[in-house]
Formats: C-alpha cells, sequence, structure tokens
C-alpha cells in the first residue's frame, strides 16, 4: 500500500545541478501538509485500525516500545511512526513539540521518552463518571 505521495519541483537543469530539489512528502489527494497536535505519544495512539489503536494495535505498541527504550534520539522509528500515522490517515503529532522534544532527548530532567510512553499507554477516556464503591457521589 502506497501511502505517501513525494512530489517534487520542476526539477529544472540549474536547480539539479545547485542540490536545489524542493521536496515535499504529502498525503495522497492533499494539498497541504497537515497540522498536528499532541506529542508523539498522543498521535502513536491513533495508529492501527478501527478493531483496536494505539495500545490495542501490537504494531504500534512494539514502534513504541522501541522509539521510547532507544538512548540515542531513533532517527528510523521516527520515520516509520509517521509513515504509519500517515497510512492510517491520522493527525501527526505537533511538529514544533516534536522538535523541541527531540533537541531535549538527551536531557535526563525532561525525560521526553517517559512521557511519550505515559501518553500512548494512558487509559482512554470513556466519557462516564466513575465513582468508588460506597461513595455518595
Amino acid at each position: 500500500m502506497v501511502c505517501a505521495a513525494v512530489r517534487q519541483g520542476d526539477g529544472r537543469e540549474g536547480d539539479i545541478r545547485a542540490g536545489r530539489l524542493p521536496v515535499r512528502v504529502v498525503s495522497p489527494g492533499v494539498s497541504r501538509p497537515a497540522a498536528g497536535h499532541g506529542n508523539l505519544g498522543k498521535a502513536m495512539r491513533r495508529i492501527g485500525s478501527p478493531m483496536g489503536r494505539g495500545p490495542n494495535d501490537p504494531g504500534a505498541t512494539r514502534l513504541v516500545d522501541r522509539i521510547v527504550t532507544s538512548r540515542r534520539v531513533p532517527w528510523r522509528h521516527l520515520q516509520h511512526a509517521i509513515a504509519r500515522l500517515r497510512a492510517c490517515e491520522q493527525a501527526p503529532p505537533s511538529w514544533t513539540e516534536l522538535v523541541d522534544d527531540l533537541t531535549r532527548w538527551h536531557d535526563r530532567k525532561a525525560r521526553i521518552a517517559y512521557k511519550w510512553a505515559v501518553d500512548f499507554h494512558a487509559p482512554y477516556e470513556t466519557g462516564r463518571k466513575t465513582t468508588q464503591k460506597g461513595s455518595s457521589s
């Protein structure tokens, strides 16, 4: 399945020699790249099929595990995660937040990988108010 098309500039000879090939990856049928929202962990919750998304999708879980256990910035796995989001026709993460997170990847106090893992595995909100047994509210 092809999930993204690469659109290149007109490829004039001068552009090629100068190394200026305007390339952007755009989902099929979309004229502009989508604006994203949330960090990568929240975005990865959208990967999967209607049968199971996020933590309920074994492929998404394995991919998140590979990303968050990496000591170095996991470039190859990040590319795969974005490709999976595009294949599932889901919104990408916030690009500015992703850049900020990646620049702080090695900062132990920032705990970027931990935050992504927590956001990915957080329980789904059902919208129902739950009370403990025996409570009056």
